[in-house]
């Protein structure tokens, strides 16, 4: 069980308190609101309108994107020739969620349509020249890649050479040299004029599926296409991904996570039903109940499984599917368990022979290619430092790297490619492929170009804003908080902090976690909030001596909405 203090520091960020009020006066919104939004940089009444009130009608355009007119006519022309197209995707929820979307779009289109995942273990990311002989034996004369295909080079020259067309759509970095496709598609494209950069794979694909349908409709198209039904898809991806949560994604993800609550997803509804509440609630519940078990097929089998899952029709088929996602992540945390001690253990041996680091290398021949990405998280976010972890695998070491949000570890690791065979990804999230020989001097340079390059960031807890029992009693403060939901990657909910509060009641739930009744003078009399206290089971501190680092919740009972307290941390007031 946790003990105080959690955090040696906390980061108060530096707030214009006299803004605050100005904009708050302008926007008629509750203090506690614009403070957060200030926060997030979000600080015009123009942004905060936009932010606030956005829909789907002011995502992007997708003619924008570069290839994409080429890519819309091509594929217009495949569909009405009746050609056969293929889609090679990625094994991950990302690439697993586009995959299905574009599935289904062209085959509502009325075309016949191939789909091929590779395996996580046995063939690793992007094309591959197998999956490419799989879709030309079936008949392929076009394909799309989805969350994938900005490194393959030597792949798209196969299908060229097997006459097969290849439109790209990818969202990670562009590299020095892009292959030579019939059209390449990803915003992050040099002079790409697309706006919004952080898209994830599905995302593209997405706007694929909004182009395609304009320009049908425009030449004559008279079916009834609606995009909106694959919007859960594309939230998933999103989520899975960890994009940011800001411009278009947070519309985007916005309204497919209502599509989500509906469960009108043959595949989605089964999965909940076997979950522990069988209720979709919030973006945690899409995180932490959905998302790892769509990733645990191919982390522990097969990306198929999902994918069957998610375009199943008949709910007696997607529950088996859903019954083995179930198996397979269960047997995932076991197994991650194992690995993320060892490579805990690992690390504490390396800093006490070697002194502490600017960042890690880890490798073993013991751990599981799909759950390195997942350790090297953990690890991450155990030591605050980047850290890239390989699996050993014969000759090879196959990695994944995790670095914070304030380095840029892509251009770290770029500059190190001599060690390396293959490597690509984002910013601060990639795959490696090396050597097992070079994994040492690879650390060695790692280290070196770290030390040279990175200072890390203050360790402690982030906290945004000090607030009031007042501020938060404010009017209609519920209904904006919410609309200032989902909250994700790069738009984290609000940590703030409140003292001068009395404790009226205390209880023990489920032996483990602490539920707390605040009282403050500011009140009204019969009023209170509810404080939760995860992996806390003893009323032994003198809480009315604390100040408290919290989150909130909106706690809906019987109708009746509220914030309820989080705790994040507490210490002592006036330290």
């Amino acid at each position: 069980m946790s003990h105080f203090p959690f955090h040696n520091n906390w980061l108060l960020q530096e707030i214009d308190e006299g803004y605050v009020k100005e904009l708050s006066i302008k926007t008629s919104l509750p203090v506690f609101i614009t403070r957060f939004l200030l926060c997030r940089g979000i600080d015009t009444i123009q942004g905060i309108d936009s932010h606030l009130n956005s829909s789907l009608d002011s995502i992007g355009d997708p003619f924008k994107m570069s290839g994409m007119d080429r890519a819309v006519k091509r594929l217009s022309k495949a569909i009405n020739n009746k050609e056969k197209i293929g889609i090679f995707g990625d094994y991950d929820c990302d690439g697993i969620t586009a995959s299905v979307l574009l599935y289904e779009f062209f085959t509502q289109l009325g075309s016949q349509v191939f789909s091929y995942i590779p395996h996580r273990e046995k063939e690793g990311y992007g094309m591959n020249q197998g999956g490419i002989d799989y879709l030309h034996q079936k008949g392929c004369s076009l394909i799309v890649t989805v969350d994938c295909g900005i490194s393959n080079l030597n792949e798209v020259e196969y299908a060229k050479s097997l006459g097969i067309d290849v439109i790209v759509t990818d969202h990670h970095e562009q590299p020095d040299v892009i292959p030579d496709a019939y059209s390449v598609i990803d915003p992050k494209q040099k002079n790409c004029p697309f706006p919004f950069k952080h898209l994830a794979g599905v995302g593209v694909a997405f706007n694929l599926a909004r182009a395609l349908r304009r320009f049908l409709v425009q030449h004559g198209y008279k079916g009834n296409i609606k995009l909106k039904p694959y919007l859960d898809l594309v939230a998933l991806g999103t989520l899975a991904d960890y994009m940011p949560l800001l411009g278009d994604n947070r519309m985007l993800v916005k309204a497919g996570i209502e599509e989500i609550y509906k469960q009108s997803r043959v595949g989605i509804n089964a999965l909940c039903s076997l979950s522990s509440s069988n209720t979709i609630r919030s973006v945690q519940d899409i995180c932490f109940r959905l998302i790892p078990k769509i990733n645990s097929a191919s982390r522990m089998d097969s990306a198929d499984i999902s994918f069957k899952l998610l375009t199943s029709y008949e709910y007696s088929e997607a529950m088996q599917y859903a019954g083995l996602l179930e198996q397979l992540n269960k047997k995932r945390i076991d197994e991650e368990k194992i690995i993320f001690k060892e490579a805990l253990d690992q690390l504490k041996e390396y800093i006490t022979a070697n002194g502490e680091k600017k960042g890690y290398v880890l490798s073993s021949d013991k751990w599981k290619k799909g759950l390195v990405g997942i350790i090297a998280t953990k690890i991450m976010s155990e030591c605050g430092l980047p850290v890239i972890l390989f699996t050993i695998d014969g000759t090879d070491g196959y990695g994944s790297g995790r670095g914070p949000f304030d380095l840029n570890l892509l251009e770290i690791v770029k500059e190190l490619e001599e060690h390396l065979i293959t490597f690509g990804g984002h910013q601060s999230a990639m795959g490696l492929h090396i050597s097992a020989d070079n994994i040492d001097e690879f650390r060695s340079s790692f280290e070196e170009k770290l030390e040279n390059a990175y200072t890390p960031g203050l360790k402690g807890l982030s906290v945004d804003f000090k607030t009031t029992f007042q501020e938060i009693s404010a009017p209609k403060i519920v209904s904006f908080y919410e609309l200032l939901e989902p909250f994700g990657p790069s738009y984290s909910q609000p940590v703030f902090t409140i003292e001068g509060f009395r404790v009226k009641e205390h209880k023990i739930l489920k032996e483990r976690h602490l539920k707390l009744l605040l009282m403050h003078d500011t009140l009204p009399k019969h009023s209170n909030y509810e404080l939760i206290c995860w992996d806390i089971n003893s009323n032994s501190h003198n809480w009315e001596d604390l100040e408290l680092a919290c989150t909130a919740a909106i706690n809906n009972w019987n109708g009746h909405k509220k914030f309820e307290l989080r705790l994040k941390d507490a210490r002592r007031r006036g330290e």
